[in-house]
């Protein structure tokens, strides 16, 4: 957390998630919310794949978000360990599995400390550049970093790799499969609870059937047997200190 917007009087902490080429120095990208979350790290993960492809390994810390502590690792659910599941894996994790990228996790200041570097650089000169842009939402934000300063930075602080990188290409429709999975059974009339919302789900025959709640940094949809529905609020979403979902 940092305060990104102080030159406006905004002193509230948001974070900035991002990524960097381990051998070019590169970002490949950036996103600022509100707060430290998965769908941060998705949106980079999408950026990546869009601006350099996919990747065969991704290093990170030993967030929550990455992965599960190992006291809970042996936590399964029942549906989990009749999936053969031998550990448990967060959605990062299943995310990871899924486009087959191994993952690192930093077990030392020191390995953490090529990322800490990059955060260090970036709350030193974002401030100006929001300054002089006049820069003040996470929305503007956004869209600055994203269309402009990752061209900004990698073009002071980029460097030559020895060699040609090697890169994946994504698959068309990768972004289907960015997103948090619950598993969830619809009632008799199709619609299911997520954090205290009822939802329906406009698939055919979709009474007494198990589906997957695919949550997306911009979106839902439900995935019932290998293809994609419409997912309908049925409540109004609160507003205020009580709500239950964002």
């Amino acid at each position: 957390p940092y305060q990104w917007f102080s030159w406006c009087g905004d002193t509230a902490y948001y974070t900035l998630h991002g990524a960097i080429d381990d051998a070019e120095e590169k970002l490949t990208g950036l996103c600022m919310t509100e707060n430290e979350c998965c769908y941060g790290y998705y949106d980079i993960l999408e950026q990546t794949f869009e601006n350099k492809g996919v990747m065969f390994d991704i290093y990170s810390d030993r967030s929550a978000i990455f992965c599960v502590s190992p006291k809970d690792k042996d936590k399964l659910t029942m549906q989990e360990q009749l999936a053969g599941l031998h550990e448990k894996r967060t959605q990062w994790q299943k995310i990871l599995d899924h486009f087959r990228i191994k993952q690192i996790l930093a077990w030392s200041p020191q390995a953490k400390g090529r990322v800490e570097r990059l955060w260090r650089t970036l709350q030193g000169r974002l401030t100006w550049y929001f300054k002089h842009f006049k820069i003040k939402t996470i929305e503007a934000a956004n869209n600055f970093l994203k269309t402009k300063y990752i061209d900004i930075f990698n073009e002071e602080f980029g460097i030559a790799a020895k060699k040609e990188s090697a890169w994946r290409v994504p698959p068309a429709d990768y972004k289907d499969f960015i997103c948090s999975k619950f598993e969830r059974t619809t009632d008799n009339s199709g619609v299911i609870s997520f954090q205290g919302y009822k939802f329906s789900v406009s698939a055919p025959n979709i009474a007494k059937r198990k589906i997957d709640l695919c949550i997306y940094k911009d979106g839902m949809k439900a995935l019932v047997d290998g293809s994609y529905f419409p997912v309908t609020l049925r409540d109004n979403l609160q507003d205020g200190i009580d709500e239950t979902m964002s």
